[in-house]
């Protein structure tokens, strides 16, 4: 679905959920002449007219009453896909590496590391090391 066909698709079921074209442009934050232009552009591409216009009325057509439970199904189902993707966690995983100086490493970096490490992800392996020799570039 590309970006018209869902701008389109968003203006049709607007105006079967508020029941006309101008509510459905206050809802939509744009004019009446482009909600009515996005229906009539959605109406070209489908060959089928889905909504029936007088100067009161607006009414769904038998496709088009059809199309707008069919559409919120494949909302619903994007809503899901959404939920999902949102609530799966990627855990971090691989070798983690540290290096530093022995005394330090010991009192400050590895109490804290090996719990943090483990309590917060299961996955992958660890690898902790001391070094008893001056590293260039530290400070």
């Amino acid at each position: 679905m590309n970006k018209a066909s869902f701008s389109e698709a968003e203006a049709f079921l607007a105006i079967v959920d508020t029941g006309g074209f101008g509510a459905a442009a206050r809802e939509l934050g744009v004019t009446q002449s482009t909600v009515s232009r996005r229906v009539t552009a959605l109406e070209a591409r489908i060959g089928r007219r889905l909504i029936q216009r007088t100067t009161r009325r607006v009414s769904l057509t038998e496709a088009g009453s059809a199309f707008a439970n069919d559409l919120r199904d494949v909302l619903a189902r994007l809503a899901d896909a959404e939920g999902r993707a949102q609530a799966d966690e990627i855990e971090p995983g691989g070798l983690l590496r540290v290096t530093m100086p022995t005394a330090y490493g010991r009192t400050r970096i590895v109490p804290r590391l090996v719990i943090c490490a483990l309590s917060s992800s299961p996955a992958g392996s660890r690898s902790v090391g001391s070094i008893r020799r001056f590293a260039r570039g530290w400070v």
